[in-house]
């Protein structure tokens, strides 16, 4: 390009200032326009090199959660539990923490909370809960099971149940 400019200028007396600012006004916009894109890009380089997730992982990131479904240069496709598809630009990922819930293991601790009557015997609860637990198909009933007592309300016992699922089977 250096040589064309020299070679309109010397030889053709074509004034080049023009050419060169029109060419700096050019590359700027065109740099502005591409900043997004190529801030995605190099952010699907950086999450490709380091692999913190891979198709089929369980995964959050910034707000949005669910299964790894498609990783490209410029997005990463997520599908959530409530079936809805999201494509995270990788520039949002790349600045923000990534908890993947697949790795070391697909194992997880799930549980809710359920308020009980005063004068329901606590280890009738238990029992009661542990059997149903033990008899869903998707709770790991090998695994420790917990009943934890949270507070005691004007009206009922609150309590917080806590069992392990394995999220690969959970959500298929």
């Amino acid at each position: 390009i250096l040589v064309v400019m020299v070679i309109l200028r010397e030889e053709l007396h074509i004034d080049v200032t023009s050419l060169i600012a029109t060419s700096a006004i050019l590359t700027a916009v065109i740099g502005l326009a591409l900043q997004e894109t190529l801030g995605n890009l190099f952010s699907g380089l950086a999450l490709n090199v380091e692999k913190p997730y891979k198709i089929g992982d369980w995964v959050l990131f910034d707000k949005y959660r669910g299964q790894v479904r498609g990783i490209s240069w410029r997005s990463t496709t997520v599908v959530t539990p409530e079936n809805e598809t999201i494509v995270v630009p990788n520039n949002v990922i790349s600045r923000s923490h990534i908890v993947n819930y697949s790795d070391p293991s697909t194992h997880l601790v799930s549980g809710f909370f359920v308020a009980v009557a005063y004068d329901t015997p606590p280890n009738k609860l238990r029992d009661l809960i542990f059997t149903t637990l033990r008899n869903h198909n998707e709770v790991l009933s090998e695994k420790e099971m917990e009943v934890r007592l949270i507070d005691f309300g004007d009206h009922a016992i609150k309590y917080e149940i806590r069992y392990w699922i394995d999220i690969m089977n959970s959500y298929e």
